[in-house]
């Protein structure tokens, strides 16, 4: 540039403008990939610890408000599936007695009363295990089934 009547040299960039620049986008990459980390971590925990507890509040939620023959049917239906997935079973192949003897058995836990509840909503009879009165004592033996089978 020439400056006064002599050439000057003259370099506009600031020393050191682009260490920094550098540095401050590699902690802005940083900042970004922690947060990221962290999302995804607490996603994992929300899916794994807490999304099941919300569903099984909601599954009693919808047990107690249902009708009796509804509430034997969810209940023995939850039950079934649990066992299914335990025994890696593809196909409904048990019996509702082999239902109550499987509880009884491995978790100490007597169906005896839902079973019988369920084959008289399924498949007719005596639905006399199945009063509209009283409060959801199938919630009390899904939940004895749970309490044993989570042990």
């Amino acid at each position: 540039m020439y400056l006064d009547g002599k050439w000057v040299i003259f370099e506009p960039t600031i020393p050191g403008v682009q260490t920094a620049t550098a540095a401050s986008n590699y902690s802005r990459v940083l900042v970004v990939l922690i947060s990221v980390g962290v999302l995804a971590v607490l996603i994992v925990l929300f899916v794994v610890f807490v999304l099941p507890r919300i569903k099984e509040k909601l599954f009693v939620r919808r047990v107690r408000r249902s009708p009796r023959e509804t509430q034997v049917r969810l209940v023995y239906n939850r039950i079934y599936s649990a066992f299914m997935k335990e025994l890696r079973l593809s196909v409904r192949t048990l019996s509702s007695r082999d239902l109550d003897s499987l509880a009884r058995n491995k978790y100490g836990v007597d169906l005896r009363r839902l079973t019988e509840s369920y084959d008289g909503v399924i498949y007719g009879g005596s639905l006399a295990a199945v009063s509209e009165t009283g409060d959801c004592d199938f919630c009390e033996v899904y939940s004895k089934w749970k309490e044993a089978s989570s042990v």
